[in-house]
Order: structure tokens, then sequence, then C-alpha cells
């Protein structure tokens, strides 16, 4: 880990590097977090300096799309810890841009960016992290110029700052798990339930037709 994280350790030993089931949990919450606050932010789109275009994306999509995924190939391939999302979460928190379905994803990987660099003493190159998101080079060190002037270079974060970032989007993240399970559970039963009905409708059309038969049968004779 980088000198940032390290840092972090030292002032705090009990802060450790979590597993990677809780990185999935921090990921669905800074994903619900971010989309909460993009949806906040939708019909004010145009509501920062425009020097942010930057953090526009070419076309306006729900930030829904792709969040949650986006995060999990950035834990992928960058070979980044749960510590590192939940840093860009904080610089996130102190970046003064407003947040909308148009900029949220690029905001989101700047802040990444800056996490990664913070936390990690050997990175990437720009250009690799440019190809998991796939925006060109030069978009990416726009962005990661406009976002690090954006937080005054404030890239320190303290031991109590990082707890309670973590345990928000631990809870955030466990919260919506909870919802996706529900609401897998639900789609299973409705599915049981059509099965189910199967041999209900079967046995209906055997009598209907049965019915049927017996009739014109009687009527043949």
């Amino acid at each position: 880990m980088g000198r940032g994280w390290e840092c972090l350790r030292q002032q705090q030993p009990c802060i450790k590097k979590l597993k990677p089931q809780e990185t999935r949990v921090v990921c669905n919450g800074l994903a619900e977090e971010l989309i909460k606050e993009a949806l906040a932010g939708h019909d004010n789109v145009r509501n920062y300096d425009r020097v942010a275009c930057v953090f526009d994306s070419d076309t306006e999509e729900l930030p829904a799309l792709g969040l949650y995924e986006s995060l999990k190939r950035w834990v992928r391939y960058s070979r980044c810890g749960a510590e590192v999302v939940v840093t860009s979460a904080i610089f996130l928190r102190r970046c003064r841009i407003g947040k909308t379905p148009l900029n949220i994803h690029r905001l989101l990987f700047a802040a990444l960016l800056a996490a990664i660099k913070y936390s990690e003493d050997s990175c990437h190159a720009n250009s690799y992290y440019a190809s998991i998101f796939g925006l060109p080079l030069a978009t990416v060190n726009s962005m990661e110029n406009l976002f690090l002037r954006d937080v005054d270079f404030q890239l320190t974060v303290s031991p109590q700052e990082y707890r309670s970032t973590l345990s928000r989007l631990l809870s955030l993240g466990d919260r919506r798990q909870k919802e996706k399970r529900e609401e897998g559970s639900i789609r299973r039963s409705d599915g049981m339930l059509s099965a189910a009905n199967v041999p209900i409708l079967a046995v209906t059309i055997a009598t209907t037709a049965l019915s049927l038969y017996t009739a014109v049968g009687m009527l043949g004779a």
C-alpha cells in the first residue's frame, strides 16, 4: 500500500484491509450514494461552472446504469482494494462540482484516480487507467487536473474520516444488497407461481376438451 494508507495505519492501527466480500458491499454503497446525489441534481444539469464540461458524458443517461459495474471493473483491473473506493468517496464529498447524471461517471473515475495515487506507491500510467473506462488519455489528464484543483489538492484523510465513511458505505451497501436479494426472491416466487399454474391450465384444457368431445358424441347419437 501507499504512503497515504500507511499513514492511516500508523495513526490508527485498528484500520485493516477489507475482505473481498466487504469490498463488494462498499462498492454497492458508493454506487447507491452517487445515484441518489446524481438524481437529486437531475433538474439542474447545468448548475456548475462550464469549465467542468470535461466531466460531461456525451449523452445524458441514468446514473444507475453501470455505476456499480464500473466500480467492480475498476477494482478488478486496477487491482486495488476497498480502501481506494472508500478514499474516493471522501474525495467526492470534498468535490464542489454539482453531481448530475451527465457527469457522475467521470467524477467517480477522477476520484478513483486520485484515491489510488494517494493510497498506492506503485501505480500504472494514466493511459492504463484510461483504458479501464474507455476514455482518451487527454480527457483523463484534463479530468485529473480539474478534479485536484476543485478539491484544492486536499488529499489527506484522517482515521476518523475514513472510519465514518467506511461505516456509511457498508451500511448503504448492506441495505442495497438485501434489497437485491429480496427482489430476486420475489422474481423467483413469481416464476414458481407461473410454473405451478401450468399443470392447472393443462387440466382445465383437458377437461374442457373432454366435455366438448362428450357433447359432440351425444349430438351424434
